[in-house]
């Protein structure tokens, strides 16, 4: 058996970030327009275009609003 970076034992109950970051989930930070970074997280993606603005996508590569927010600092880590 492997050592794991989590150190896990038979009882640990994982959060739903070590869930995510487990199933290969990922958050995405992106910075346009000099405004506030965008952060998205989860199965999709964060495209961002200098001076033109950020966009969140889901799986299928539609827009998804929904899951785009304004990044802080907590939301980083």
């Amino acid at each position: 058996m492997f050592k794991s970076k989590f150190n896990f034992n038979k009882v640990t109950i994982l959060s739903k970030d070590q869930q995510r970051m487990i199933k290969g989930g990922s958050t995405a930070i992106a910075e346009c327009d000099g405004s506030k970074p965008v952060i998205c997280s989860g199965d999709i993606s964060c495209e961002a275009q200098d001076n033109v603005g950020c966009v969140c996508k889901d799986s299928s590569g539609a827009d998804d609003a929904k899951t785009c927010a304004l990044a802080t600092l907590a939301g980083v880590f």
